[in-house]
């Protein structure tokens, strides 16, 4: 959204039945590295004893108010660009149910690993809110179901060029195994009311744009000038970006897929 991480505290629940404590150093010894990374000071934190392990970090930080990204305030005209590729959910399915292995999803890993912060600084290079107008991390809801939040009673609609949208090589290899998360369909069954075009693309391809990411990227809005200066600054950062379709004034509240 723009801000800038200053603090952190750790929140663990822990099944000290179930995994020995150097479990719980690893991952908060992982945690803490990104934090570092982030330029985020850990505070410290608070752990209980559950059936289940969950782990996550309750950040605070700073944003000027006028300078505040949301997934509400895209307008027509606006390019949509994505950071990351899509199918971090199918890719770590697959490896649960031994279909890939370590070596197969490192490309997946260094993905997940790398920080959102890239996109916001070449965000705020040229200019928040004057050219970057709204942004969403791409994450459990998938591809359609962050989008969907921008046209929910709003008076636009997305155009979104499914053969521009970026996926990891062999993803969709995996979705025709069947290799699909249960939240995949739980996302297709929600953002299908706000899709228009469906049998223009394969079912794969749906199935791939619904994918619950872990870590994915961000989807950008922004002034259609500066399109192109966007992704010739993340590539000058070592980083992705691929623009994806635009907002629309026409089809308010739907998502519309072409090939």
């Amino acid at each position: 959204m723009g801000g800038t991480p200053l603090t952190a505290l750790n929140i663990s629940c822990f099944p000290v039945d179930i995994y020995p404590a150097d479990v719980l150093a690893d991952v908060i010894a992982g945690g803490m590295s990104v934090l570092t990374r982030a330029g985020v000071k850990l505070l410290g934190g608070h752990t209980v004893k559950d059936s289940e392990f969950k782990f996550g970090v309750s950040v605070t930080g700073t944003c000027h108010p006028d300078q505040i990204l949301t997934n509400r305030a895209a307008v027509p005209g606006d390019v949509l660009v994505l950071t990351k590729p899509i199918g971090t959910g199918v890719y770590t399915t697959a490896l649960k149910r031994g279909l890939v292995s370590n070596e197969d999803i490192e490309h997946i890993v260094a993905s997940m690993l790398l920080l959102n912060d890239g996109p916001i600084r070449v965000a705020k290079l040229l200019g928040i809110p004057a050219v970057v107008h709204a942004a969403t991390d791409i994450t459990g809801y998938g591809l359609l179901g962050h989008l969907s939040h921008w046209v929910r009673d709003a008076n636009i609609g997305i155009t979104l060029r499914t053969s521009q949208v970026p996926l990891f090589h062999g993803l969709e290899a995996l979705v025709d195994q069947g290799c699909v998360p249960g939240g995949t369909h739980a996302n297709a069954d929600f953002t299908d009311a706000f899709v228009t075009g469906r049998a223009l693309i394969s079912n794969t391809l749906w199935l791939s744009l619904n994918d619950p990411q872990t870590s994915g990227g961000l989807c950008i809005a922004l002034d259609p000038a500066f399109a192109n200066r966007f992704v010739e600054q993340m590539q000058k950062a070592e980083l992705t970006a691929w623009i994806i379709g635009e907002v629309t004034s026409t089809d308010s509240g739907q998502i519309n897929l072409l090939v």
